[in-house]
């Protein structure tokens, strides 16, 4: 028991009923499961932006 409160402060001191008290790891919070790209179709998708950024480059500057 807790001195100043006169509460009982031991844990366990209740049983837990496992149909109620879960356990498990997850984020109530979390959104959808995230899929994970590798390291080579990150380069891949890149090298692709920067040809797609240089297209236009080109095109503004033959506009100048």
């Amino acid at each position: 028991m807790d001195g100043r409160s006169g509460k009982n402060t031991t844990p366990g001191s209740h049983p837990i009923d496992p149909a109620t008290y879960d356990l498990s790891v997850k984020n109530p919070n979390g959104g959808e499961a995230v899929t994970h790209r590798s390291p080579q179709a990150i380069m891949a998708e890149i090298a692709a932006l920067d040809a797609e950024s240089a297209a236009v480059l080109k095109r503004i500057s033959a506009l100048l």
